[in-house]
């Protein structure tokens, strides 16, 4: 009886210490990121009148130190790129790629960010495609060291929900309770 209830004890306490581990909040491919900043698309769905949101968020916090006064997105096939949210006060969009006039990019620019800064978002209205958009391109920080980016992504479903993972911990010491409760089982039966 003493060891089943040292048994619960260390359960209980483990219970309420025993963290929930959070599966990669980046996601696997709609996420990509150099010098400590992060690019993810998300689509969001419809807007209504026959075109197609994408979220960008542009995660800066424990980044290398640098500026970002604009960046090159790619939807293949999109006829207009305008921006319909944004945190960043940032309004400019026109064909090109910023250095270059790119097929199938659209410059984003406006006053400078010092990055870190947080997390800058935009929200896309892609239209002239014929379903939601599910690949993009990014161009940023050109010519600033381990910030430059110049590479594809996947554009994530909308609607995300992060998946829980048990932690370790948790599972080994449920291991542990099971093992005892099985050795405690045979003993009663025997």
């Amino acid at each position: 009886m003493k060891k089943i209830v040292m048994l619960a004890a260390m359960f209980a306490v483990a219970f309420c210490f025993a963290g929930v581990a959070k599966a990669d909040t980046c996601g696997s491919t709609n996420c990509v990121s150099a010098g400590g900043v992060t690019w993810t698309f998300t689509s969001v769905g419809s807007d209504g009148s026959g075109g197609f949101l994408v979220d960008l968020s542009i995660g800066t916090t424990g980044s290398r130190s640098g500026t970002l006064s604009e960046f090159g997105v790619q939807f293949t096939g999109a006829s207009n790129v305008s921006i319909s949210n944004t945190n960043t006060g940032w309004t400019s969009i026109v064909p090109g790629n910023c250095a270059s006039s790119m097929a199938n990019f659209w410059c984003v620019s406006g006053s400078p960010i010092s990055v870190p800064d947080g997390t800058e978002t935009f929200t896309f209205d892609v239209t002239g495609l014929n379903s939601a958009p599910t690949v993009s391109d990014v161009r940023a920080f050109q010519g600033q060291g381990n910030l430059a980016i110049s590479t594809g992504v996947d554009i994530g479903p909308g609607a995300s929900t992060s998946v829980p993972e048990p932690s370790s911990g948790m599972l080994g010491l449920l291991g542990a309770i099971s093992l005892a409760g099985l050795s405690l089982f045979r003993k009663l039966m025997a």
